[in-house]
Order: structure tokens, then sequence, then C-alpha cells
């Protein structure tokens, strides 16, 4: 749902190409993409660029000379719903996995769709969680199990359904350690011989029972080798604090206690291997090989922290997927640059108005019943190439909009002015009606 309506948003620019042109700089018969990029999923870098992504499309961005080049279904990806992203440096390509299975190898400017899981008979939950590189090889922790993909040939080399008796079991992280594999899973840490001739014989898979008691079933939703040590993150819920814990030469998991009762959301080794770099919900930690941490973010351009993945450069900074401020250059502590890409700040849209220019859209919606749904994604504008978002986030008005102090909810209708494009208005389902002077909201009518 999300793509079709950003889908529409592209469409009603196609249908209103005439008053848009000069603006837009594109031709008759051009498609442009009109994405959010601003709530980050992941981030990997690669070669001479950095690459983030949102649920809908990604961009690519050059470290040295800061060009932004976007990739999307309209140029380069074959599908929507991203998952993740990891880069593979044997092949200096990248690997972009999707939420039904789907898998995109983007080489250079050339993408290539490898659609062996999404058209797979196999029934069960086909998400992609996470992916290993190890050579050529791409280790993908899948809903059902691990799927070994060949980069260089694009093709699935193999497949391994590692639960009891050969059952499905959804996988979130695979990390190797000597002669060992290990697969996070929701149902325990289960590990095999790296080398045994056939690991699609789930008989050369076993779970780990030298765990804390309380943790043996799992859930664990990261694994990494970091130091000759294995790091993993036992995630017991939303509100459940996590336990991070960590194998060492004496071959017993010990509860890292700097990091005790925290939400951890990633773990990411650096490519030269020196430093493990830890996301939290609100602030970044970075570790190195004793496990002493050298620096910590918790803010950056006078603006809090709020990751879904961060990613160490081989440059020494770190790379952050920001859920509100899209791709983040952060040096430490409150040091740190945005990156931004021209787009709404999400991808509601229910119902749109142009005029001379001027583009608003609604995003609220209702049930089939016709009550709330309650989305406070407020009010998107596309005006001289450049779009800006009004929501609870920025704007006052919209922050308490009713008799309880209760945010506005559910934009359903837009219009802009036929006789001055700088004025319009939005109405609510049952917050009233704002006005919009300057592409800013000025009153509320209620």
């Amino acid at each position: 749902m999300t793509f079709l309506r950003s889908l529409i948003i592209v469409c009603a620019f196609a249908a209103l190409a005439g008053s848009s042109q000069a603006q837009n700089g594109q031709a008759i018969g051009e498609w442009r993409d009109h994405f959010p990029y601003r709530n980050a999923i992941a981030v990997a870098e690669g070669g001479d660029h950095v690459y983030c992504a949102s649920v809908n499309g990604m961009f690519r961005y050059v470290i040295q000379g800061g060009e932004i080049t976007r990739l999307t279904k309209v140029n380069a990806l074959s599908d929507v719903g991203i998952q993740g992203i990891t880069w593979n440096e044997s092949l200096g390509s990248l690997l972009v996995y999707y939420s039904n299975g789907n898998l995109d190898l983007l080489q250079g400017d050339r993408s290539y769709n490898m659609a062996d899981i999404k058209r797979s008979s196999l029934l069960g939950n086909k998400t992609v969680y996470s992916a290993t590189m190890d050579g050529d090889l791409a280790y993908l922790g899948c809903g059902f199990g691990i799927v070994v993909v060949d980069m260089r040939r694009r093709e699935v080399r193999d497949t391994w359904l590692i639960g009891p008796g050969g059952s499905q079991v959804r996988v979130n992280g695979v990390a190797f350690r000597g002669d060992s594999i290990y697969a996070a899973t929701n149902s325990g840490l289960i590990t095999a011989y790296r080398y045994a001739p056939n690991l699609a014989a789930f008989s050369n898979w076993g779970r780990r029972n030298d765990l804390p008691s309380a943790m043996v079933n799992g859930p664990f939703n990261e694994v990494v080798t970091f130091g000759g040590d294995l790091i993993l993150n036992y995630n017991a819920g939303l509100d459940v604090p996590d336990t991070l814990l960590v194998l060492g030469n004496e071959e017993v998991f010990e509860r890292y206690e700097p990091l005790y009762g925290r939400k951890n959301l990633d773990l990411d080794v650096s490519p030269n291997g020196q430093l493990l770099t830890v996301a939290h919900e609100w602030d970044i930690h970075r570790y190195d090989q004793d496990l002493t941490e050298v620096s910590f973010q918790y803010e950056y351009e006078q603006g809090a922290v709020r990751p879904s993945r961060a990613v160490g450069s081989r440059f020494g900074y770190v790379w952050v997927a920001d859920k509100d401020r899209g791709l983040v250059k952060a040096t430490g502590f409150t040091s740190g640059t945005t990156i931004l890409v021209n787009g709404p700040f999400n991808a509601s849209a229910y119902r749109m108005d142009m005029s001379d220019g001027a583009l608003y859209v609604a995003t609220g919606a209702v049930e089939g019943n016709w009550s709330n749904k309650f989305r406070k994604d407020g009010v998107h504008n596309f005006v001289n190439a450049t779009w800006r978002s009004s929501t609870i986030e920025n704007s006052p008005l919209m922050q308490g909009a009713n008799d309880h102090g209760e945010a506005l909810t559910d934009i359903m209708a837009v219009v802009v002015d036929p006789n001055d494009p700088d004025h319009a208005w939005a109405g609510s389902w049952d917050d009233g009606l704002l006005e919009f002077r300057g592409r800013e909201p000025i009153a509320l009518y209620n």
C-alpha cells in the first residue's frame, strides 16, 4: 500500500506535467520518483559510495564528491519493501533484499534481479532479515532458514532448513567463528560445523544449550564475530531490556555488563575489523577489540540520534540510517552532518490538489466503517521542485488540535486556492480545518 500511495503521487505529476515541467526540468513522458528518504532503515558503505535505503527506495552518495543518485523502481530496483542492504567487497557490488524474499544485485550502474526465493513454492515467511558476506557467497537469514547465494553466478546455491526435524525457523543473523557457523534465530542459537559435507541436512545442526537458562530458546536478533569473540544479542521483546552476550576464548557465554539493559538495534564490525558499532534507540557506542568504549554519539546538529542501523566507515566515522534525518555522517559525541534528499517526510497519501505549480497532499485515512485511523502524518506540499512536510513534529498548531490536547489526526482533504497558489487549506476527519500560507500552517478552525 505504501508504494501505491507513492505511485499515485508520481502519476499525478505525469498527468499534471504541463503545469509543472518548468519547475521540475523534465520532459513530457519522463518519469520522476517522489519517495520519502528521511525514515532510513539501512545503510552500507562500498567503494567510493555510501548507500542509504528507506522502505520504498534508496540513494547513492559519493563520499568525496557529494553527488547523490536516487535508486528506485523507476531506474534500478525491481521491487519495494526493502528490508536491508549489504556490500560485497569481493565483487564490488551491493545486495538489496526485500520483505517478500526478492533480491537485487547492483554493480556499478547495472542491476540484476534474483527472484528465486520470491518465486519459490516454499510456504512460509520469505522475508530476508540479514545478509552475511563470505567471498562471493551471501548467507541470507530468512524467515524459514538460511539461503546461500552465489553472487558471482547470481544464483541460489543451497537452502538450509535448520529447525528441529528440518522445520522452518526465522534466522535473524549469520556469523562465522573458527570452524563453526552460527545462526541467531527466534528459537535459540543454532550452530553447525562449517565444513560439514551437507549442511542442508538438519541433523548437522544443533542448538547451543550452554547459554543462560532463560535465554536458551532465544530470541536472538543479532550475531557478529569481533576480535575472535562471538557477540550475540538476546532480544526478549519491545518493553524488555536486551542482553548482549560474549563468547570468548574460555568458550563461556558472559553478559556484557556495560550495555546490560539497553535496547541494541544493530551490531556492525568496521571494514578493518578493529571497531564494533552498537546502535541503540537514542545513541551509538563504539568499542575496540578489548570491548573498551572508544566513542559515543548521543546527538548531532542539535537533534536526537534515532538510528535504525549504524555502520563503521573505513575513514573512521560512522554512517547512520536515521529514522528522522535519513543519512547522517556521525563523527562522535554531538558532531555530525545530515545528507538530505529532497522528498516528502513519509509515503502517506490519501488525496491531493494542485494549482499553478503548487501541490498539496493529504495523508490521513479512515477505516472501512469510516472511523479514525489516527494517522499523524500531516500535510506534504511540493512547490518550486522542493518538498516540505508539516507534521506534529514541526507545527505547534498540529500538536494540540482538539479540546483534549491531542495531536491533529487524519488529514482527509486538501485544496489550493485557485487564485493564490501560496494559500491552501487542509481538512481533518474531526479536528477542524487547517489554513496554510507560504507553505506553513497559520490557523486552525475547529
